[in-house]
């Protein structure tokens, strides 16, 4: 699979038949492949060398690989009872004397667990097959040259691989002369990742038919060859260059300094953390009528953030033959490296309009649900020391400071949204009770969003999270129900469409995740607070204090009303007394 993503094609062949060959994978007398039961690699190589040949626009070998897919992954499913339950992923649930104690069939669960998942596989794996027919059906230009140039300048300019998070010797103390140097060596590493790992090398005329795959192209030959300058980071603060990015382009019609213009003060950017193999947001890129939004993905895993890359790439060809953009203008730049040092590193502050996370992984591998609530894991580590807000919180995405990080990207006063999205009460809970510490110590860096909870929205509040500033209570909600486009999940008038649907959206309706909730989503959604200090939510009043309030109302309007009436009448008397002084001063 590595192979066919730089597209060694040649090379990747060669490894698949050799893999064939020891996993004793035979052809039937009908022409159909038989595979042992616990091997998916088959089928995941023939999507892989399917993905990878519509990227370069060889079309019928793409065809050829998408059939093959489709044949086994129908076979596979039909014999999926019998197979499918011996096997398991690091997802499984191990067996254990402590499990057993708590009187959890191991057996029966796994093997349900796996049937649907697997299942699942193979139903998204025959999705994207067909998918990837289509667009072979299309009648798309393949010029060789220019699909080339695009692909090239799409893969320096919307795909960058931080792998870690970037740079790790970063420090405010480096002088602006050093700051440079090792912004320029980082834009080397990143150039080289897209040649040997991405296949941007395979792209370039002087090394395409090389024979040393370890040898990468200058930046100046690639940048001549696209037309265009290799810019993803400024030099300067490190951070990502959205002019570059999403901006001007080799073979554009735009002026440079029209779409310079365009993406400065035109654009909304938006950020989806976790974003998985780019299902969802590839699909609001497509569905959200802003035609000004810009996307940034962010994922660790390399092979997710090509596949993103490539849905994403797939969108933009489908977009211009609507004729609705050309496929230069793709709207999704994707990213690897880890979340938080990605939004310290990467992401000035004051710059993005949404930051999304959608089904974000709970810390279950190495946490158990049972040991304790969400509340005491966040209680264990109340602490303002900051170099101890993590020590006691198990390890997962959403942690104090990656909230804080995130938080502090947002667009200012109202205008920036933090969405999580998740199918684990638990770790909604946990996430709340994390974000309820945040702003008691921070509390005016966000604040509850309004959110009108009637039959359209189909959310509700479940449970409210106080905190205190300036001895006022405030509270911010978590929600339950579908997301919706109150809060920037866009999904398609066309009930059969997938649009809008995530990965996880698609699996949870087959009943797999015990953990899970099938059909409720827990939500949570705050806005940045703006300058005021009376900008938070306060907290609504109990019955008691409600009951108390009636008594006394009345009472302190009165009072009010007679301090206001006092008042006025000391001013006119005052008006009285000062024109009589007038009136004798002009009679005398």
């Amino acid at each position: 699979m590595l192979l066919s993503q730089a597209f060694r094609f040649e090379e990747a062949q060669t490894r698949f038949l050799e893999m064939r060959n020891l996993m004793k994978a035979s052809n039937q007398d009908n022409g159909q492949i038989s595979i042992p039961n616990d091997d998916e690699a088959i089928l995941s190589v023939y999507m892989s060398l399917a993905r990878a040949y519509a990227l370069v626009g060889n079309f019928k070998s793409c065809r050829e690989s998408a059939n093959q897919a489709i044949t086994l992954a129908s076979n596979s499913r039909n014999n999926n009872k019998d197979s499918l339950g011996k096997y398991g992923g690091k997802r499984s649930w191990k067996r254990t004397n402590e499990n057993k104690s708590e009187g959890i069939d191991q057996h029966g669960r796994r093997d349900v667990s796996n049937q649907l998942f697997r299942s699942h596989r193979q139903s998204e794996f025959l999705r994207e097959a067909k998918s990837l027919l289509h667009l072979c059906s299309l009648k798309l230009e393949t010029d060789d040259d220019h699909h080339k140039k695009s692909l090239a300048y799409l893969l320096m300019t919307r795909l960058l691989y931080f792998s870690g998070g970037g740079t790790t010797t970063r420090s405010s103390t480096h002088s602006l002369q050093n700051q440079h140097k090792m912004h320029s060596e980082e834009k080397k590493e990143l150039l080289e990742t897209l040649c040997l790992s991405f296949g941007l090398g395979r792209l370039t005329p002087s090394l395409s038919s090389s024979p040393d795959e370890s040898k990468v192209p200058s930046t100046e030959s690639v940048e001549s060859f696209v037309g265009s300058s290799f810019s993803p980071i400024d030099n300067k603060s490190g951070y990502l260059d959205f002019k570059n990015i999403f901006g001007y382009g080799a073979g554009s019609k735009q002026s440079k300094k029209e779409s310079t213009i365009d993406s400065t003060e035109k654009s909304s950017f938006f950020i989806e953390l976790g974003a998985g193999s780019g299902d969802w947001i590839v699909q609001q890129s497509l569905l959200n009528p802003n035609p000004h939004a810009k996307y940034i993905s962010v994922e660790l895993r390399a092979d997710r953030v090509y596949q993103t890359f490539i849905k994403a790439f797939f969108a933009s060809i489908s977009k211009s033959i609507d004729k609705t953009e050309k496929v230069r203008d793709m709207s999704v730049c994707c990213v690897g490296s880890d979340c938080e040092s990605f939004l310290k590193d990467r992401i000035p502050l004051n710059s993005i309009e949404k930051i999304y996370v959608n089904h974000p992984e709970p810390p279950t591998q190495t946490f158990s649900l049972s040991s304790s609530s969400s509340t005491d894991v966040v209680k264990k580590n109340n602490t303002n020391n900051k170099k101890r807000q993590d020590e006691e919180e198990p390890s997962h995405m959403l942690n104090y400071n990656a909230l804080l990080t995130a938080s502090q990207r947002l667009l200012q006063n109202g205008k920036g949204e933090l969405v999580i999205v998740t199918d684990n009460k638990w770790y909604a809970l946990l996430i709340c009770n994390t974000l309820q510490k945040l702003l008691s110590n921070n509390p005016n860096l966000l604040k509850q969003k309004p959110i009108q909870t009637h039959h359209k929205t189909d959310m509700y509040s479940i449970e409210d999270f106080y905190y205190k500033f300036n001895d006022k209570t405030r509270y911010f909600s978590l929600y339950e129900g579908q997301p919706g486009e109150e809060i920037g999940h866009f999904t398609s008038d066309d009930k059969t469409s997938n649009q809008g649907s995530s990965y996880f959206d698609r699996l949870w309706r087959t009943g797999a995740g015990k953990h899970a909730s099938q059909q409720k989503r827990f939500i949570i959604i705050l806005q940045t607070a703006s300058d005021s200090t009376n900008t938070t939510s306060t907290k609504p009043e109990s019955k008691s204090n409600k009951k108390k309030k009636k008594k006394s109302t009345p009472h302190k309007k009165n009072i009010n009303t007679k301090k206001k009436i006092a008042s006025k009448e000391e001013r006119m008397n005052d008006h009285r007394l000062i024109a009589a002084a007038k009136r004798k001063l002009d009679q005398s």
